[in-house]
């Protein structure tokens, strides 16, 4: 599992350097990654954002899908289940057999949205997301164990339909500063609900799960070290131990970017991205909240 953490102190300029040319570096990729997916893409790379609500998800989605249909690939987003599931034989459902109900239903859009072959798909909240409720009906013995290990056996499986799932964390005083109109009593059920499922899901995700504090909120900054993210996996930076739905294609993609006739094609970094002084303090000046906050540092922690 990835963490990232913004905390206080030593906030240096070097590490945001680094930290740009890193990301500047996979940018440059993407002059080739549009032909090489329309060639070779098996199926679309599917990224799910969980958490609580007013936690940056919603931000993230739109700069995402900003960022990449820019570059000429496709990205589908589909909404928030809860918005949909409004039929008359789903409401009167018991708990869990809705959050049954419910997970059918991710898993029906996701594939009908596979089906229009677009290269990203996004959840929100989606299918991963749903078995965060087993654990609260399984804790308030609305389930028994049996069922309970039952769901997390579907949960192993459907962890194959994500390549990544990005949980969005913050604080609860946070949450409730950001819009006040949240219910506080759901806000620390749930948080309690997340925390109790959190060891038993990054047991079953490992190194797809990928947690992110959103504490200190960069509109900028935030979104793209999940875009960084999602282009590491792109290029094919996926553990042995963890194969992905898109293998293959991920496979193909790596032959091709590592080709000798791919690469003499690749402008350099220096020629697409000016790097100097100048430019550096363009770049910090974008992210100047980010630096002259007194609750700011970037931490990347592998755990």
């Amino acid at each position: 599992m990835v963490k990232y953490d913004f905390d206080s102190d030593d906030m240096e300029r070097k590490l945001i350097i680094r930290r740009l040319e890193k990301i500047k570096k996979s940018l440059i990729k993407r002059n080739k990654i549009k032909d090489i997916i329309s060639s070779e893409k098996v199926e679309p790379y599917v990224i799910e954002l969980c958490g609580l609500p007013k936690t940056g998800k919603t931000l993230c989605i739109e700069k995402i899908k900003e960022f990449f249909s820019e570059q000429g690939i496709t990205v589908k987003v589909l909404d928030d289940p809860v918005t949909d599931l409004t039929y008359k034989n789903v409401r009167n459902m018991p708990s869990l057999k809705f959050n049954d109900h419910m997970i059918e239903a991710i898993k029906k859009d996701l594939d009908d949205a596979k089906k229009q072959n677009p290269d990203i798909i996004i959840m929100e909240n989606g299918l991963i997301d749903s078995y965060f409720f087993y654990q609260e009906l399984y804790d308030n013995g609305q389930m028994s164990e049996k069922e309970f290990q039952k769901r997390m056996k579907m949960l192993r499986d459907d962890f194959k339909e994500v390549d990544q799932l990005y949980i969005m964390n913050a604080s609860l005083d946070e949450v409730y500063r950001r819009d006040n109109k949240v219910v506080i009593d759901f806000l620390i059920e749930r948080k309690q609900n997340v925390d109790r499922f959190f060891n038993t899901l990054v047991s079953i995700g490992g190194s797809k799960i990928c947690e992110i504090n959103t504490d200190s909120i960069d509109e900028v900054y935030t979104p793209l070290i999940v875009i960084d993210s999602i282009t590491g996996g792109f290029l094919g930076k996926l553990n042995e131990n963890n194969k992905s739905s898109s293998e293959k294609f991920m496979n193909n993609f790596m032959e091709k970017l590592n080709n000798d006739e791919f690469k003499k094609d690749l402008p350099s970094t220096q020629e697409k991205f000016d790097l100097d002084e100048s430019t550096v303090n363009l770049e910090l000046e974008k992210y100047n909240k980010l630096l002259n906050s007194d609750n700011m540092k970037l931490v990347m922690k592998k755990d």
